[in-house]
């Protein structure tokens, strides 16, 4: 499995490093189980700031009713979508 996510990110983080990137916010939960991977293929090139543990804690801190709605609520560029 590692040789083909690691040419995977490799595809898409190598042309940001080539941009000047030199910081990744993952803005998913999800995207943290990436990260061995992406310190696998970018070494140090890269400081990735890990997020899935203050948005855990944050959805863990708000009350019931209220996890519907950020559910519901799409936000993409600060843009409101609509369903």
């Amino acid at each position: 499995m590692g040789s083909s996510l690691d040419a995977l990110i490799e595809k898409y983080v190598t042309p940001m490093l080539k941009e000047g990137a030199d910081t990744l916010v993952p803005d998913s939960t999800h995207y943290s189980l990436l990260i061995p991977s992406i310190q696998r293929v970018c070494g140090n090139q890269l400081h990735l700031i890990e997020t899935a543990t203050a948005i855990a804690r944050r959805i863990d801190h708000q009350p019931r009713g209220a996890l519907v709605e950020l559910k519901s609520e799409v936000v993409y560029g600060g843009v409101e979508a609509e369903d």
